[in-house]
């Protein structure tokens, strides 16, 4: 072969730019992976030299990456992710192994991962699975499989266009009320019409309200809150009553009753991923949990939860 060899980068390099993305700082990186804050340094300057950019963007605040460093972190993601199959592609699919990073919901990974992550443990010992529960927003899920800092979402859908979905399964929105109040096992929004109503702040939620809106609900929100264990103290208290999917709510707490909406609204669950992400032994053995139907069957029995069919 003739000619300059061609520049590459190396997996200590692409290793370096993602945890330093992933913590915002060039020395909680460093202290993570066991290396020193200059070598560190010197290894994502050499990453940046090779592919004649930068890469990160340096300020009092922190680090983050450029629009550039996104998309090699995107990649660098890949590729690290594809490494770390190596040992299961050689030891063959019954020895399937790696690591999974799920971001989801609180109320999902409370009672939807444990089962999930029980068989999963059961079918495929060697697989590890790390989850980011601190999302709030769908878009929050996205972003973070968007991102590559998860592997795949469990998410309120519809989501981007540039996502594959699974749908999973569905949990009805319900009123949560205090349990003081002498409502019907039914109650219409005029029977409402004098408590306050207490909002979650999320995109979710605001689409549920806009549906019910459409068939009779005019009630302003006399607070918004983003965390459904706040509003729940709030309802318990008699400070009014609100909107919630019924997965949020579980287990009641003292002094909340729950009351079925005037008008059915459910929130739709999927997983969701980049395509090609799924081709990944450890991504597949957890997308295959998650779409057995029996994974869910005791909550479904509950009522906690309905079957979402595909589209």
């Amino acid at each position: 072969m003739t000619g300059e060899s061609r520049w590459q980068p190396s997996l200590a390099q692409l290793r370096a730019l993602v945890w330093v993305v992933d913590l915002g700082s060039f020395s909680a990186a460093a202290a993570e992976l066991g290396v020193t804050q200059s070598g560190l340094s010197h290894a994502v300057a050499a990453l940046e030299a090779g592919l004649g950019t930068s890469l990160l963007s340096r300020t009092r605040r922190g680090v983050s990456p450029t629009s550039a460093g996104e998309r090699v972190t995107l990649r660098a993601r890949e590729i690290l992710a594809l490494v770390e199959t190596l040992p299961a592609q050689v030891a063959g699919e019954e020895e399937v192994r790696g690591t999974v990073r799920v971001a989801c919901f609180r109320s999902v990974a409370t009672h939807l991962l444990p089962a999930v992550l029980q068989h999963l443990a059961a079918e495929h010992p060697l697989v590890r699975v790390e989850v980011d529960d601190g999302c709030l927003e769908r878009e929050d899920v996205e972003r973070a499989v968007l991102s590559g800092q998860a592997d795949l979402g469990i998410a309120h859908l519809p989501v981007s266009g540039r996502l594959q979905v699974w749908p999973l399964a569905s949990d009805p929105y319900v009123l949560v009320v205090p349990e003081a109040l002498d409502l019907p096992p039914q109650p219409s929004w005029e029977e409402l019409s004098a408590v306050p109503y207490i909002a979650l702040h999320c995109s979710g939620a605001r689409g549920v309200t806009e549906a019910c809106a459409r068939n009779g609900f005019r009630h302003q929100a006399a607070m918004q809150l983003r965390e459904d264990s706040s509003i729940l103290g709030l309802v318990g208290r008699g400070a009014g009553f609100s909107i919630l999917p019924r997965l949020a709510v579980e287990p009641l707490p003292a002094g909340v009753a729950l009351r079925p909406l005037p008008v059915e609204q459910r929130r739709p669950l999927g997983a969701v991923l980049m395509p090609g992400v799924g081709r990944r032994p450890a991504v597949r053995a957890l997308r295959r949990v998650l779409s057995s139907g029996a994974t869910f069957d005791s909550l479904i029995r509950r009522g906690l939860l309905g079957v979402e069919e595909p589209a």
